[in-house]
């Protein structure tokens, strides 16, 4: 335990700020040792411990492979005031933490400067500060912390990621409430000291996002199923699916294979939760093309349809495509910005760059080997999507001099802001302007991630991100764009904003001429 009191906590923070701020700048603005102070004032009711173990690659492995969970700080010492703020605050959450009773090898937190440990920045896409990073049974999870950097969040996510998944039964048919939103796996034992238990407890922490788990000791399931305990098996969803519950015949003792198991199976084919407006970046994180039936609400019988369809045709593809279903409204008004004829239900297809199609009405699916073919090329990366062209140190010199307006987005693709508010309005107004001025050589917009085109990042002095940049025959123009806070009315921003400056080049070519 630390020797500070939570009453002169406040105190010694911000003193440790100031200090360090007054010998490793020799100027420095009163109103900035004011802001750190007051930075540091909210962490007066905790207890502040001993440093945040720092990581190198060499300890990093071996930390991640004896612990089940590992919750990483990445940070830099660019910024001296954020620096020792963020510090203070996530010491001071690990001690609160520390308080708690786990088992070894349970939990480890520990914290990483990117600039002396850029491998380690590179390995978990790190491209802003601070940023916190979850590891589970070795593996880099898909949902990290988001909420705001105080101690009250931190301690409340890690808290969270600690909760046992798994819920008890004691009897089979009275298993508590079930949301049939997602899939279902039920565990029998003997003992919750079995080893095989151990295993299902943590892959059960992997997928506890995604499904639900119950386990049962000293139930007989040869009742229902053609195997003793311990068994685990998948119990399907009849109302909307025709498949049958999935028995796991592998060894249960075996982690990878439980948990290949489990990752292959985790979800159905045909996703049961909605994607709407609102957690489409949950699913865009899973980096797959997205084929959606977009509905009106209480059309259960088009989506057990579009369900059996991609059941029968599409089960190959499970890894390599999403397919949804949307009953949200706001997402079915994107379709109508796009220039398509709506009249629900209509199956949609999305790339992975955002680039998307309508493909048809629900009654296409009565020529099964149509949407067959579709789903195919689009697969083989045969079909070409009307979108924003990425741009590459190979290809941007012959687009701006065969374009006389080239319009340019600068982004960072492990950024999850750039890739929802950013990436998507911007590859939509693309699809619109090429709709409108269809003449080759009139505009062009195109996109760049300066994660994997570091020399245009510099050429264009795209040193942060988002960035705009606008040329004219060749030329960069100063402009002044503002983008609407939402990311519908970020897309009519950027078309009004293109189609002034077209107008205002013409009238400047005219006055030329």
């Amino acid at each position: 335990m630390s020797q500070y009191s939570s009453e002169n906590i406040s105190e010694l923070i911000s003193t440790q700020i100031l200090d360090t701020l007054d010998k490793s700048v020799n100027r420095i603005q009163l109103n900035d040792k004011k802001k750190c102070k007051t930075l540091a004032e909210p962490l007066s009711k905790y207890i502040l411990s001993s440093a945040v173990p720092e990581l190198t690659p060499s300890t990093l492995q071996n930390i991640i492979e004896n612990h089940e969970l590992v919750f990483i700080l990445f940070y830099t010492d660019w910024s001296i005031e954020k620096k020792f703020v963020n510090l203070a605050i996530f010491e001071a959450a690990a001690d609160i933490i520390r308080l708690e009773v786990f088992k070894p090898g349970q939990l480890f937190l520990g914290r990483v400067e990117c600039e002396r440990e850029k491998s380690l920045q590179e390995m978990f896409n790190i491209c802003h500060y601070p940023q916190f990073k979850l590891v589970r049974n070795g593996e880099i999870a898909k949902r990290n912390f988001r909420g705001k950097v105080t101690v009250e969040e931190l301690v409340k996510y890690v808290q969270d990621e600690l909760k046992d998944p798994i819920k008890i039964f004691l009897d089979i048919y009275d298993m508590g409430s079930l949301d049939h939103e997602k899939r279902l796996f039920i565990g029998f034992f003997e003992t919750k000291d079995d080893p095989e238990y151990n295993i299902f407890r943590r892959v059960a922490t992997n997928f506890k996002h995604y499904c639900q788990f119950r386990a049962g000791f000293g139930c007989d399931p040869t009742k229902f199923y053609s195997k003793n305990k311990p068994l685990v098996v998948l119990r399907s969803d009849v109302t909307l699916s025709h498949e049958e519950d999935l028995i796991f015949n592998g060894s249960l003792i075996d982690y990878n294979e439980v948990n290949s198991w489990i990752f292959k199976n985790y979800v159905p084919l045909v996703r049961k939760t909605s994607i709407t407006f609102e957690n489409e970046g949950d699913y865009i994180v899973e980096n797959l093309p997205m084929l959606v039936l977009v509905h009106k609400e209480n059309e259960d019988n088009h989506v057990k349809r579009f369900i059996d369809f991609c059941e029968f045709s599409f089960m190959h593809l499970r890894d390599k495509m999403l397919f949804l279903t949307s009953s949200d409204l706001k997402y079915a008004q994107r379709l109508s910005r796009f220039k398509y004829n709506i009249v629900l239900p209509v199956i949609y297809y999305q790339n992975t760059d955002f680039s998307s199609c309508l493909f048809g009405d629900i009654n296409s699916l009565e020529i099964p080997e149509k949407l067959e073919d579709f789903v195919k090329e689009v697969v083989n990366e045969k079909t070409v999507l009307e979108e924003a062209i990425n741009l590459t140190k190979n290809n941007i010199d012959g687009i701006i001099a065969s374009n006389e307006v080239v319009f340019i987005l600068f982004y960072g693709s492990t950024s999850r802001e750039c890739m929802l508010m950013d990436v998507p309005p911007f590859n939509e107004a693309a699809m619109v302007m090429k709709t409108e001025y269809p003449s080759p050589g009139n505009i062009t917009l195109g996109k760049v991630d300066i994660l994997l085109e570091k020399e245009l990042q510099y050429r264009f002095k795209a040193m942060y991100f988002p960035k705009y940049v606008l040329l004219h025959n060749g030329k960069i123009e100063k402009i002044n764009l503002k983008l609407h806070p939402t990311r519908i009315g970020r897309v009519s921003s950027l078309i009004e904003f293109i189609k002034q400056k077209l107008e205002f080049f013409k009238e400047l070519d005219t006055f030329d001429s």
